[in-house]
């Protein structure tokens, strides 16, 4: 009998370097709700017992989309939060359930909002697929239906591998009760964005030290910027500004590398005299 609780975050993850994150940002969720289960479909089987309160088998991943769009509808929870493996949660999420008691589905839009052209209005754009929320209902599971075939249609027919774009469209058609959920819900880290009022609630990238990450953006509660951390800039950060912005993001990336190695060799030579 297929069990059913009231409420629990699910994972997918197939291949090391996945579970490696999976864990990771396990940690972070059991940090701030211990007493919500967890479960991750994988094909490897991580044996944290203390993470994760049920592995299901992955027994032939794509390691593709495909693998986390099927466990989305098997969830055995009413109540689901999903989380891509480089998320990090900085707070308990008890409000996002909460507010499944009115709303279907809940999302936040992607820093980008939308990726390619489709015949949908603008108003209506992409939602980040790496913190989704929802109810344990038909109108869901006809939607997680939908969307796997409109993946498998949109990579036949593109050569994109991206799952945004069906989702997109698969939500557009729908009946759901969609909840569009703040910035500070999924904080992508790739791209500048701006924090409101409060914490930060997760943290959505590839940092190397998510906890110092979180411990910077949450030392404010006043509105406030985040800015991609200058050794990671690239020059497609610049690309939306201008035509000829990837010579802007060239320039400040070059200071930033200069300054990190200046920091470094003033370091060293601070060492070597003895001066702390």
């Amino acid at each position: 009998m297929k069990e059913n609780f009231e409420k629990g975050c699910i994972y997918v993850a197939t291949g090391p370097k996945y579970i490696e994150e999976a864990i990771r940002s396990a940690s972070s969720f059991k940090a701030s709700m211990p007493d919500i289960p967890v479960w991750l479909w994988s094909d490897i089987n991580p044996n944290r017992n203390d993470l994760f309160d049920n592995v299901v088998e992955i027994s032939k991943p794509t390691h593709s989309f495909e693998d986390k769009i099927k466990p989305l509808a098997e969830s055995p929870f009413q109540k689901t939060i999903f989380l891509d493996t480089d998320t990090h949660v900085c707070t308990p999420l008890h409000d996002v359930y909460y507010v499944l008691d009115r709303f279907d589905f809940a999302a936040a839009h992607p820093a980008m909002r939308v990726t390619m052209a489709q015949n949908l209005p603008d108003a209506f754009p992409e939602v980040n697929s790496g913190f989704l929320a929802y109810r344990s209902n038909a109108e869901v599971k006809k939607l997680f239906a939908d969307w796997l075939e409109r993946y498998a249609n949109h990579v036949q027919t593109t050569g994109r591998l991206d799952d945004q774009p069906p989702l997109r469209m698969a939500l557009y058609h729908s009946n759901l009760r969609l909840l569009i959920l703040p910035p500070e819900y999924n904080l992508r880290t790739i791209l500048p964005g701006a924090i409101g009022r409060g914490p930060v609630r997760v943290i959505h990238g590839r940092q190397k030290d998510m906890p110092a990450l979180e411990k910077l953006l949450n030392s404010s509660q006043s509105p406030r910027v985040f800015f991609t951390q200058l050794g990671e800039l690239r020059s497609k950060h610049f690309q939306i500004i201008s035509a000829p912005g990837w010579v802007v993001g060239f320039f400040i990336k070059a200071i930033g590398w200069g300054a990190f190695v200046m920091g470094k060799i003033s370091a060293g030579i601070s060492y070597r005299l003895g001066v702390k």
